[in-house]
């Protein structure tokens, strides 16, 4: 997936807009505000993971067998169409975007408030991960480790063997 220009400079336009809102007095006076609802906003992410991102009639998560908006079970019960389920799930995965877009933007938000500008910070952090997997990816293939195929576990505890020899910066 490619993001075009406009998802690109997102995170840019992001902090633009909060700085506008903030100019007018619509602002937390320290990142500690923001950083209260990127907690709110990752909690709501958190639920609708935890729910499978289900949709009930009230347009909140159903656990499986719950009812749809429809009448007809929102997931797993059998009684679901599949297109009616697909709309279900499709409704559930915008959700779910449009929650992770807020954290994300809440995210921002902390950024912006602590003097640190969001799109270079994203991108050293980008970076850094890039050059922390390339490392774990040459250490499995010296130890004979498939990738894929090898254990979230396993690959993690290279992970932190990498992070460990990296000097603090």
């Amino acid at each position: 997936m490619t993001p075009t220009f406009d998802q690109a400079c997102a995170l840019t336009r992001a902090a633009a807009i909060q700085a506008m809102a903030a100019d007018k007095g619509f602002d937390w006076t320290d990142p500690r505000g923001a950083l209260a609802k990127v907690r709110e906003e990752t909690n709501e992410v958190a639920a609708l993971i935890a729910e499978g991102g289900k949709l009930a009639a009230d347009g909140k998560l159903a656990a499986d067998g719950e009812l749809a908006a429809d009448g007809e079970l929102a997931a797993g019960g059998g009684l679901a169409a599949g297109r009616r389920q697909s709309a279900v799930t499709e409704q559930a995965r915008q959700r779910l975007a449009d929650e992770i877009g807020d954290l994300l933007f809440a995210a921002v938000n902390v950024a912006r408030l602590a003097g640190i500008d969001p799109a270079p910070a994203l991108g050293r952090a980008t970076a850094k991960f890039g050059r922390r997997f390339a490392e774990v990816e040459r250490i499995a293939r010296l130890r004979g480790l498939p990738m894929p195929g090898t254990g979230l576990d396993v690959l993690d505890r290279i992970w932190d063997e990498v992070k460990g020899r990296e000097e603090p910066q």
